[in-house]
């Protein structure tokens, strides 16, 4: 398997490699679920809820918004700067339980504890240079992350959380590792 980075082939090693380089990423839901444990504990809510209250507002925001949102949300009821798409999900969420999407849903149970999840958004998409949105998209880029796990021997959730932390790398950030830091 070979992506194409900013017009450079890299093979299915260099995948592999990328994910040893940032192996410390490896940690990034276990410690963003104890972050969420201890935060939910505080509030007197279940974990879980916290983690879907998480994953609902995660799209299209960086990590610290998505704590001050989720914050926000958790303690007032609102969630001031939220996109209208994500309040209605939230509101869909609180009265029936239920919330979609495939990021959505492997976010939640990845920060639940479930390292058989396989999150992917859009920095796995410019990883994996996949131009193809849509659900059909997401499992691609799903199956490429899995078999870069399965060549490791590391759970699906370790692998996508170090090459996520490697994506940010290539692309010049050096803030690549920032669990949830939800309780302040």
């Amino acid at each position: 398997m070979e992506l194409t980075w900013r017009g450079q082939r890299i093979a299915f090693d260099g995948l592999c490699e990328l994910a040893h380089e940032h192996a410390y990423g490896r940690a990034w839901y276990k410690e963003s679920g104890q972050s969420i444990e201890a935060y939910s504990v505080r509030l007197g809510v279940p974990s879980r809820y916290v983690c879907d209250v998480v994953a609902i507002l995660s799209p299209r925001v960086s990590v610290a918004q998505n704590v001050r949102l989720t914050r926000a949300y958790l303690e007032t009821g609102k969630a001031p700067g939220a996109m209208p798409q994500r309040l209605q999900a939230l509101a869909k969420y609180e009265s029936s339980g239920v919330f979609t999407g495939p990021k959505v849903t492997a976010f939640a149970d990845a920060l639940d504890g479930d390292s058989t999840a396989t999150v992917i958004d859009a920095w796995m998409f410019r990883l994996f240079d996949c131009s193809q949105r849509g659900i059909k998209g997401y499992r691609e880029v799903a199956h490429k992350v899995e078999t870069v796990a399965s060549e490791l021997g590391w759970p699906n959730a370790e692998t996508q959380a170090a090459l996520w932390c490697g994506a940010r790398a290539l692309c010049g950030y050096s803030d690549t590792y920032s669990p949830l830091e939800i309780v302040l």
